[in-house]
């Protein structure tokens, strides 16, 4: 159930991606941090890697969508 929950956190977070907003990005890094923890807990070790390194590129979105917002 925590995966549909967490998935549903990344669909909304592409949309919100898709119409500019920083949120979008914010909701990938809880997205991303809660399928890791989800995979490590499952015993799948290589998922739950992919995942921490989609957090770090999605804080790092985030962290550059915050310092240099896009125009318009």
């Amino acid at each position: 159930m925590l995966t549909v929950l967490f998935v549903a956190t990344a669909l909304a977070g592409a949309i919100l991606n898709v119409l500019k907003g920083w949120q979008g990005f914010a909701l990938w890094v809880v997205a991303a941090v809660g399928l890791a923890c989800v995979n490590f807990s499952a015993g799948e070790y290589a998922q739950g890697v992919l995942w921490v390194v989609y957090t770090g590129i999605a804080a790092w979105g985030l962290v550059g969508w915050l310092r240099h917002p896009p125009k318009g």
